[in-house]
Order: C-alpha cells, then sequence, then structure tokens
C-alpha cells in the first residue's frame, strides 16, 4: 500500500461489498501478509503461517451470507507508528 489515506476506502469497500470472488482473493492477497489475523466477535483467526487463506475463506463466508451489503468509508485518520 503505497497511499493508505487514499486506498483504505476501496480495500474496506471490496472487503465488505464485493460479489466477485478473485477481486476478494486479489484484494487480501495484496492487502494482507501471509501470517494475518482477525478478531471480530463472530470469527477468530489467529496468526500463523498461511493465515491469510483462512482469513479470505471468512471473507468468503461473509460474502455470501451478506451478498447486499454495502459500505462507505467517510473519513480516514492517521495513527503514526510508536517504537519500543
Amino acid at each position: 500500500m503505497q497511499n493508505p489515506k487514499d486506498e483504505i476506502a476501496g480495500i474496506v469497500g471490496v472487503l465488505t461489498s464485493t460479489v466477485d470472488r478473485k477481486l476478494l482473493r486479489d484484494t487480501i492477497k495484496n492487502n494482507f501478509t501471509e501470517d494475518a489475523s482477525i478478531d471480530h466477535p463472530l470469527c477468530i483467526i489467529k496468526s500463523s503461517a498461511g493465515s491469510r487463506q483462512k482469513l479470505l475463506g471468512a471473507y468468503e463466508w461473509y460474502r455470501i451470507l451478506s451478498p447486499h451489503t454495502k459500505s462507505r468509508v467517510e473519513s480516514v485518520g492517521e495513527h503514526p507508528l510508536t517504537t519500543a
């Protein structure tokens, strides 16, 4: 991601609203690391080798269960990275 503030709305839109399986797969492949994780009330995927594939499965499940969902990003903020 070269410019997160400009790109994140489109990524969120694909993750929450697309019906195109290939677009969803490509978006996850291009924007999540191989060991991606998620902690959501309906789905927890722990970080591990290949967990991005499990994450894709969760988003596929969501896409099938909610095929008419639409989302809109109204604002994007930045949080500076901090190092210990």
